[in-house]
């Protein structure tokens, strides 16, 4: 006993005498900031910079969006809780385009959110187990087809689905128009998440389901199809196993929450060219387009 007490009193002596990894520390402990302490930091910038942008708006959704996709504002990239700013404008946009708001969400820590999407995976594995594999076949896919709807509405939008440029973004309803245009159906997932993919015309008009327009959804309605879905580290690595008409999903790194999806238009050896809206490019390099892997994930989803 007289050792095991000296023995404890080495060792703290020792952890006094080491130096403090502060950065170690601030990782563990950023992930209990709230969405309401990232947001008044957000919104102090703001205010120090003369900007008006307001919560809910049309203006703060597309910074947001252009902010994670480009970097556009370069000041907001030297605060020191930047990457919080970063999980929280994948939230902002997650809640807008699932018709919620970020003003439901002021309490929840980002580790609520990560908890959030880990119980959604862990739910969808176990439907996995318990789903029969015939029912998990992928309807037939005109790659083409999806490619050249793609390239047809990249700078502009059919006017015969909703624009939701503003609302969160419109990539996702883009990406979904073009894969349904090369052939792909979505049936519900079923208990226990009840997920579609989908959008119906009605008598108030068209109506589109969660995963139809919404990053996140789509990405994990998928998965429960049993697309394939694979994760990379790098662009170069995802480059190589793409083909056209797969879609690149993005999620934040530290919450899980998927932010954004586009397409494979063309490709050149292992250089990939992409489509999207929010915001529009047609069959850019995709070489050329900014992607901070170290605080996104990249997903190839194939059909």
């Amino acid at each position: 006993m007289k050792k095991f007490l000296i023995g404890i009193m080495l060792t703290f002596a020792l952890m006094m005498l080491m130096p403090i990894n502060t950065h170690a520390s601030n990782s563990n402990t950023d992930m209990d900031i709230t969405i309401r302490e990232i947001e008044e930091s957000l919104l102090t910038y703001f205010d120090d910079r003369g900007l008006d942008y307001e919560i809910g708006s049309a203006e703060m959704s597309n910074y947001l969006y252009k902010q994670l996709s480009e970097g556009a504002d370069r000041e907001l990239m030297e605060l020191d809780n930047y990457e919080d700013v970063l999980a929280y404008a994948t939230e902002y946009i997650y809640q807008e385009t699932s018709g919620e708001s970020i003003e439901d969400m002021q309490e929840a820590t980002l580790r609520d959110i990560k908890d959030d999407v880990d119980k959604e995976l862990h739910t969808q594995s176990v439907y996995f187990e318990k789903l029969s594999p015939m029912l998990l076949k992928a309807s037939s896919y005109n790659r083409t087809a999806a490619v050249n709807y793609a390239l047809k509405y990249a700078l502009n939008n059919n006017k015969s689905y909703k624009y939701y440029g503003g609302s969160g973004g419109d990539c996702t309803n883009f990406v979904s128009q073009a894969i349904y245009a090369g052939g792909i159906r979505g049936t519900s997932t079923g208990y226990p998440l009840y997920k579609t993919w989908s959008s119906t015309l009605t008598q108030k008009g068209r109506s589109d389901s969660p995963a139809w327009i919404n990053a996140n959804e789509f990405r994990l309605y998928w998965q429960m199809k049993k697309s394939n879905v694979t994760a990379y580290s790098t662009k170069a690595d995802l480059s190589k196993r793409a083909n056209l008409g797969d879609v690149i999903n993005y999620s934040n790194k530290k919450t899980g929450r998927s932010w954004h999806n586009c397409i494979v238009t063309g490709k050149s050896g292992s250089t990939l060219y992409i489509s999207q809206h929010s915001i529009g490019r047609k069959n850019n390099n995709w070489n050329n387009i900014s992607v901070d892997t170290k605080v996104n994930k990249l997903s190839l989803i194939k059909f």
